[in-house]
């Protein structure tokens, strides 16, 4: 359960309102997020993450994965290898068993290099691979719905659906795919107040309105209306 209460965030830059006194109860069910402003949802995921807010309370239960689709984790002057161990001591993971995976998927002289030197593709495919090896309360998403190898995708989506049972789910959209598929509420975020959607089906329907500006104009249908238990304002 995710619980934002009176919550206040600024522009570090503008000194500008972000947030006024947002306040929102997520229930047990797997959200999608989006706005029609990149500040909010960047906000909002630094909020989830453990960034204190200038005014209110976020409260998050239980342990939170990183923001899936960030592969800047994979970095640094440490080879593969080594980011592998480094990870499996902070989670207490079998390193042997991570390692065995990841030979799956990079070649023996990959992993023996630094991360910084492997491409784009290849650290987010590892930054992909080592979510699926913590047990983590709520997964996390922000950033790209895929890394570019379609047989890499495939078994990681399902390899993920199957961790992702008995789990909740944060997902920051754009994109919507393919985290609209395991999401079944959905909610639109503003400075000061949110909107939920009922179904993924309608959120997908109204983020086309956010790209032409209408759905700002557009009253709440009675379904988002009804939702207030996952979403209370």
């Amino acid at each position: 359960m995710l619980i934002l209460d009176n919550v206040e965030v600024w522009d570090g830059e503008t000194r500008e309102p972000v947030f006024e006194n947002l306040s929102f109860k997520l229930g047990r069910r797997r959200a999608l997020v989006f706005s029609e402003d990149e500040r909010l949802t960047a906000a909002f995921l630094r909020l989830v993450i453990g960034h204190r807010p200038a005014g209110g309370s976020v409260v998050l239960d239980g342990r939170p994965s990183w923001p899936i689709g960030q592969s800047g984790i994979v970095r640094g002057l440490v080879t593969g290898r080594e980011f592998i161990r480094f990870l499996a001591s902070i989670y207490n993971l079998d390193s042997s068993a991570c390692l065995a995976d990841a030979e799956r998927w990079f070649s023996a002289d990959l992993l023996a290099t630094t991360t910084n030197l492997w491409s784009s593709k290849e650290r987010a495919r590892l930054e992909r691979l080592c979510v699926l090896w913590p047990d983590f309360d709520v997964y996390l998403t922000y950033g790209a719905g895929g890394t570019g190898d379609p047989v890499f995708d495939q078994e990681w989506t399902e390899r993920f659906d199957a961790r992702l049972q008995g789990r909740g789910m944060i997902a920051i959209a754009p994109p919507f795919e393919p985290w609209a598929n395991w999401c079944d509420i959905v909610v639109l975020l503003r400075s000061d107040e949110v909107v939920c959607y009922e179904t993924v089906a309608d959120a997908l329907t109204a983020a086309t309105a956010v790209e032409t500006g209408d759905l700002l104009d557009r009253a709440p249908s009675r379904r988002e209306e009804q939702a207030e238990d996952d979403i209370l304002l």
